[in-house]
């Protein structure tokens, strides 16, 4: 488990400090932000087309070729991004972001539920979300200092995209897990669970709740009266909280079902808060409590999913596809409201959230019953 964790901690820690810059030098080598803004579109459309392969070579050959695969991907991506001189070229480092994200959601829900024991799965979920929380902070950081030190962004990429690329190295430790099983992609043992196992439609609106809110948190910010450079560091301090949900998913695992009601009423509450228009200290109390919450709602969800049986990649990669339409519908929605004030998303959310607990409520009865 510790090899995965380092692998994913490493091959964050490497894209997130490239990301910090990418932009800047991209701008800089004579891309337009249109050609930046198509390319991006391309890592999202190889995601979703490579997203059932991808589940498939998971199932196939296992977890490790899967996750190894999807780092060392990335890693060549990272140079790709930084060499590329045409916008064909753009695309394709894109594209292979895309295939690399799409190989992580098959592969590592279903080893971290191979490599850890059941009544653990929530906590080491939290755990793999900390580390990435960190690993981001720890990247953005890095390419600030390096920028600062050497008067340009060229060393700080270089540092970063040769973190990405040994990010796989640690993932050839893992055991090896090759088999070769039957493919039920559409499974009806997985589907005709009881709803109460499967919560896929309250999954779905905590996604589009999340992503109602997230994309135009810096128009709120703006709102308050925060500056350009307060509104970084903010984002930087909200990946750093997000370790916290660590501790309280391992304090609250032993009980998915209270882990995740807990995590739901913790939105609501946030919503409330984040919807005044309060002291600037109490609104981002409100916005810990926010960011907490998520992180223990998802890992609470994907320890439901993962311990429903035998953690085939396919589920998981349409889960991926689920999750990335989800967030789709939730960033359009929080467009169309941000409209008339950033702050309406919470409210929009808090809504979403709700409707969500309600229904693992009615799905939890019926399960009694």
């Amino acid at each position: 488990m510790h090899w995965l964790l380092l692998g994913d901690f490493l091959s964050t820690w490497g894209y997130s400090q490239v990301l910090a810059l990418l932009n800047l030098h991209l701008l800089q080598q004579g891309f337009e932000l249109g050609t930046i803004g198509l390319a991006n579109s391309v890592s999202f459309l190889t995601g979703s087309l490579l997203a059932i392969p991808a589940g498939l070579l998971s199932d196939l050959y296992g977890y490790r070729t899967g996750l190894t695969l999807s780092f060392a991907s990335l890693g060549t991506a990272v140079w790709l991004k930084l060499y590329a001189h045409s916008p064909l070229l753009l695309c394709i480092a894109f594209g292979l972001v895309g295939a690399a994200t799409a190989l992580s959601s098959a592969a590592k829900t279903p080893a971290i539920a191979t490599l850890t024991r059941t009544s653990k799965l929530p906590s080491a979920l939290a755990l793999c979300r900390a580390l990435a929380s960190v690993g981001a902070v720890g990247g953005g950081l890095t390419a600030a200092w390096l920028s600062a030190q050497s008067g340009g962004h060229d060393l700080a990429l270089g540092v970063g995209a040769g973190i990405a690329s040994v990010a796989f190295l640690p993932l050839l430790a893992l055991p090896r897990d090759y088999r070769r099983v039957r493919i039920l992609l559409f499974s009806p043992k997985r589907f005709s669970k009881p709803s109460a196992e499967m919560p896929l439609v309250p999954f779905a609106l905590f996604c589009i709740a999340s992503s109602c809110v997230f994309p135009f948190i810096n128009v709120a910010l703006a709102e308050r009266g925060i500056s350009t450079s307060g509104i970084g560091l903010s984002f930087a301090a909200f990946q750093a909280v997000a370790v916290l949900a660590w501790p309280l998913t391992h304090l609250l695992g032993r009980s998915l079902s209270l882990g995740l009601r807990i995590s739901l009423v913790g939105l609501l509450i946030a919503c409330g808060w984040l919807c005044f228009m309060g002291p600037l200290h109490i609104w981002w109390l409100g916005w810990l409590v926010w960011h907490v919450c998520i992180g223990t709602g998802y890992s609470f969800f994907y320890a439901r999913f993962g311990g429903a049986d035998s953690n085939q990649g396919s589920f998981f990669a349409l889960l991926g596809l689920l999750q990335m339409a989800a967030a789709a519908v939730g960033s359009w929605c929080g467009g169309m409201v941000a409209q008339i004030g950033a702050f309406y998303t919470f409210v929009l959310a808090g809504a979403l959230f709700l409707l969500a607990l309600l229904l693992i409520e009615v799905q939890g009865s019926v399960r009694r019953q």
